[in-house]
C-alpha cells in the first residue's frame, strides 16, 4: 500500500528574515545613493538621452524639471521600503507584530484554499516579466525614437491592456469558481479585482475617449507629457 504523500509546505515569505533583510538593505543603499550623486545621475540620464534620440531634442525644461523632481522623491522611497522592510528582518520584531496582531487574526472567518506551488519555470518568466518591464519602462521612456515600444498604442500600451485583461478573466473566473463554495468573502473579493482589472484596461486605451468622445481636462493636458 503507497504511503500518502504530504505535499511540501511553501515556505513563509513573512518568515524569511534574510529576504527582507536584503530588500530593506538594498532601498537604504539606493536612497543613499541618490541623495548623495543626485547632480551625477541627473548628468547621466542627460548624456544618456542625448547619445540615445538621433534628432536634434533634448531634454526639454519641463521633462528635466520632472526628472530632477523623481531624482529628489526615490530616496524617500527607498528609505520608506527601508523603515518597513529592515524590522521585519529582524525575528524579535516580527514576533512582537505577530503577537500584536494575533488578537484580530483570531476574529477572523479563515477561507482557507489551497496553496499554489510555482516551480522554477514560473519564476523565470516571472523575472524575465520584471526585467522587460523596468528596462522597457525606465530606459525608454523619454525617447521619441521609441515611440513604436512605449508611446501611445505602443507595444507597451497593448500588452498592459492585454494583461489587464487575462487578469479581469481569471478573476472573474475564480470569483464563479468560488460562488459554489462556502467562501462567501473571497468570492467577492475576486470580483472586485475583476472589476478593477477590467477598468484598468479600459483606462489603458482611453476608452472615454474613443467610445465616447470624452476630452482631457485643461488643467491635466497641461501637465501630461
Amino acid at each position: 500500500m503507497a504511503a500518502n504523500r504530504v505535499p511540501p509546505q511553501i515556505p513563509s515569505i513573512y518568515e524569511a528574515s534574510a529576504i527582507w533583510t536584503a530588500i530593506g538593505v538594498l532601498g537604504l543603499v539606493m536612497a543613499l545613493f541618490l541623495l548623495v550623486f543626485d547632480s551625477a545621475i541627473f548628468s547621466g540620464v542627460e548624456w544618456f538621452v542625448e547619445i540615445s534620440y538621433s534628432g536634434p531634442n533634448t531634454l526639454s525644461p519641463e521633462t528635466a524639471a520632472a526628472v530632477r523632481n523623481g531624482i529628489d522623491i526615490w530616496p524617500w522611497a527607498g528609505i520608506a521600503v527601508a523603515v518597513v522592510a529592515l524590522p521585519l528582518g529582524n525575528g524579535r520584531a516580527r514576533t512582537a507584530l505577530t503577537n500584536a496582531l494575533r488578537p484580530v487574526a483570531a476574529r477572523q472567518e479563515a477561507d482557507v484554499l489551497p496553496p499554489d506551488r510555482y516551480g522554477r519555470v514560473f519564476l523565470l518568466v516571472l523575472l524575465a516579466v520584471f526585467v522587460f518591464s523596468g528596462l522597457s519602462h525606465w530606459a525608454l521612456r523619454s525617447h521619441l525614437d521609441t515611440d513604436w515600444l512605449e508611446g501611445e498604442d505602443g507595444l507597451s500600451e497593448w500588452w498592459s491592456v492585454a494583461t489587464y485583461l487575462a487578469a479581469a478573466v481569471l478573476a472573474g473566473a475564480t470569483a464563479w469558481v468560488l460562488w459554489a463554495t462556502r467562501h462567501t468573502k473571497l468570492r467577492y473579493l475576486f470580483l472586485v479585482m475583476a472589476v478593477a482589472f477590467f477598468l484598468g484596461a479600459m483606462e489603458e486605451i482611453s476608452w472615454g475617449q474613443r467610445l465616447f468622445g470624452w476630452g482631457t481636462p485643461s488643467a491635466i493636458e497641461q501637465i501630461n507629457f
